[in-house]
C-alpha cells in the first residue's frame, strides 16, 4: 500500500512533460501523461481526474494507435474510472480504491466490462487466462484468482453486466 502511495504521490507532484492531448470525445480525461517507470514489467495505466498516466508514452501510443481498437478499449476503461471520480470526488474515490478492497474490484469491473465489451465490438478476440492473468497482477489485490476467473468467464459468456445507472449513457448498450 504505501509504494502505491509513494506512486500516486510521484503522479500527482511530478513534472511530466511528454503528454498527449485526447479530442473532446474522451472528457472529462483531457491527457495522457509520461509518468516515471518503475521496471520493464511496469505497464499499467492509471487515472487521476483528467490524466491518464502511463510509463512510456511513445511506447504506449505506438501499441494504442489513437483510434484502434486498443487505445478505443484502454480510454473507454479509463473515461469510466474519469466519471465515477468526478461523481464520487477524486481524494474520496482515491482513498476508497486504495483501502476497500470490494469498492476496488468493482471499479475495475466496471472499466474492464467496457474495454472488454469494446473489444468485441472491434472485433477483437480475447481470452479469459489472459485477462485473468492481467486482472491478478494488480496491486493493492482485486481478490482471488477463482473470483476474477469466475467474473472473466461470465463476462465472456455476456452473464455479466453492471447495474443500470453504473456506466456512462454512452457505454450502457455494450
Amino acid at each position: 500500500m504505501r509504494k502505491f502511495g509513494v506512486i500516486l504521490l510521484c503522479l500527482v507532484l511530478c513534472s511530466c512533460t511528454n503528454k498527449y492531448q485526447l479530442p473532446d470525445k474522451w472528457k472529462p480525461l483531457e491527457t495522457v501523461i509520461d509518468r516515471p517507470g518503475y521496471g520493464e514489467d511496469d505497464w499499467w495505466t492509471t487515472t487521476l481526474g483528467s490524466s491518464v498516466f502511463v510509463a512510456d508514452l511513445d511506447a504506449w501510443l505506438d501499441f494504442k494507435k489513437p483510434g484502434g481498437s486498443e487505445f478505443e478499449a484502454t480510454m473507454r476503461h479509463e473515461r469510466v474510472h474519469a466519471i465515477r471520480q468526478e461523481k464520487i470526488g477524486l481524494v474520496k474515490y482515491v482513498w476508497k480504491y486504495l483501502t476497500d478492497q470490494k469498492f476496488r474490484w468493482h471499479e475495475e469491473q466496471l472499466g474492464w466490462y467496457v474495454g472488454l465489451r469494446t473489444k468485441d465490438e472491434y472485433g477483437v478476440k480475447w481470452d479469459i487466462k489472459s485477462v485473468v492473468d492481467s486482472l491478478r497482477n494488480y496491486w493493492p489485490s482485486l481478490g482471488s484468482r477463482p473470483d476474477i476467473q469466475a467474473w472473466v468467464t461470465a463476462v465472456k459468456n455476456k452473464k455479466w453486466r453492471p447495474e443500470p445507472g453504473e456506466l456512462p449513457k454512452e457505454y450502457e448498450d455494450l
